[in-house]
């Protein structure tokens, strides 16, 4: 009999799904990728419904906790994604997966600062009181941690440039959904600006 699970993991991006589900000392007991639908958010829908029944699966049968990272935000006001990576912008998709899942509700939250989240309590930043984790891809996006707990920021979006682009070794934002860190209120757009501009 394999080992049974403890937790898992998936990490939904725009070519291809990662799964993992690890045992109580976060052994990897499986892990499998499969690509990433992107005609439907039905299909897309479908393939994360499958993965996660997979990892119950590989974990022995039983159902552990899983959380899914994916590309974007998700509004705390009404569930629904945010995100330009995937066929899921504007959907409920927490919601939906609950219904499909009979009840069954993984957690859902950026990519980035999943990264920033695992690092801190299992990785390079285990033992400190603060860890920052930046992502640089099409955009600039990342977490911060206190002491074990995720900064969320006003909307959910704490730490995330959504998308810039550097010129001459300055930062330009085009677009930008950022939060300053511990406020409660958005940062105003000039004064980001000025701030990214003496970079």
């Amino acid at each position: 009999m394999g080992r049974q699970g403890h937790a898992a993991g998936l990490d939904v991006g725009g070519t291809k799904i990662a799964g993992q589900i690890f045992d109580d000392a976060w052994n990897i007991i499986e892990a499998r990728e499969v690509l990433t639908p992107t005609e439907s958010y039905a299909s897309l829908l479908n393939v994360i419904v499958g993965e996660i029944n997979w990892l119950h699966i590989a974990g022995g049968g039983v159902q552990v906790p899983i959380g899914i990272g994916l590309p974007g935000i998700v509004d705390p006001q009404n569930d629904a994604v945010l995100t330009a990576n995937l066929p899921a912008s504007g959907r409920p998709l927490w919601r939906d997966l609950g219904e499909r899942l009979s009840g069954f509700q993984p957690v859902i939250m950026n990519d980035c600062r999943a990264f920033a989240l695992s690092e801190a309590v299992l990785g390079a930043g285990r033992g400190h009181d603060m860890v920052v984790g930046l992502v640089i891809g099409t955009g600039l996006a990342g977490g911060l941690v206190y002491r074990g707990n995720l900064i969320e920021g006003f909307n959910g979006a704490a730490v995330g440039v959504e998308s810039m682009h550097v010129t001459d070794r300055r930062a330009s934002v085009v677009e930008v959904n950022f939060e300053v860190l511990f406020q409660r209120a958005p940062v105003k757009r000039s004064e980001l600006l000025r701030k990214l501009q003496r970079i």
